[in-house]
């Protein structure tokens, strides 16, 4: 085991600025990485620990987006809403669920065992306004707001029906147009507590950075040699 004296991190620094300094920035980069997928590994095992699941569906869900070019960032995080939820608790009330129409999986799956598409993420919909149409009944209105989204060509519109509200996406054809929920809006969420996992794993994996970085250091001088 290489053992590395964390005071000479500068010293490994300023030495490849003065013989490769663009020689940093991958340095930078990859302990940047490093460090994302650190958290990552930290996260999922406190997942494990103080989480009880049914499958490794929640642990699987934390995933990293690593920094690809200078300057990018690295983050780390769970696909799922409800983790969000369990990281910063919820103060209840309505919210969105992924439908498995959301996922790409068949209109007639009860159960979403894929992840989200970015396209049919909450946050990457435009905002769907619902239609207001006085003397229409739910369904007449469905409809009108259904060939209107599509006479406009917008891909999302917001319907009622009965229990089931949400966010549909509609295709088809202008004179046959039809719609699948891919956000669920409506049930609710109940209050939840506090209960971070993301947050410790990444504090005690920053304090590893300096030893990560002499790594990167000392492998970007070795590539000189």
């Amino acid at each position: 085991m290489i053992k590395i004296d964390l005071k000479r991190v500068g010293v490994l620094q300023g030495k490849l600025e003065k013989l490769n300094a663009k020689g940093i920035p991958f340095a930078q980069r990859n302990t940047l990485n490093d460090m994302a997928f650190k958290t990552q590994q930290t996260s999922r095992e406190a997942i494990k620990r103080d989480f009880i699941s049914r499958n490794t569906w929640t642990v699987r869900s934390v995933r990293v987006d690593k920094a690809r070019r200078t300057g990018d960032s690295a983050v780390v995080g769970s696909t799922e809403r409800y983790m969000a939820d369990q990281e910063f608790g919820a103060q209840g009330g309505p919210t969105h669920i992924p439908t498995p129409a959301a996922a790409g999986q068949s209109n007639r799956a009860k159960v979403r065992t894929r992840v989200v598409r970015k396209r049919l993420r909450v946050n990457a919909i435009p905002r769907v306004d619902r239609v207001r149409a006085a003397g229409l009944d739910a369904r007449a209105r469905n409809t009108l707001a259904v060939h209107t989204a599509k006479a406009n060509g917008d891909k999302f519109v917001y319907l009622e029906r009965g229990k089931r509200k949400g966010i549909y996406q509609v295709y088809g054809t202008k004179r046959r147009p039809r719609t699948r929920m891919v956000q669920n809006l409506g049930r609710s969420v109940r209050v939840v507590s506090k209960h971070p996992w993301l947050a410790p794993s990444s504090y005690a994996v920053q304090r590893t950075a300096p030893r990560l970085y002499a790594v990167r250091l000392q492998e970007q001088l070795a590539r000189l040699r």
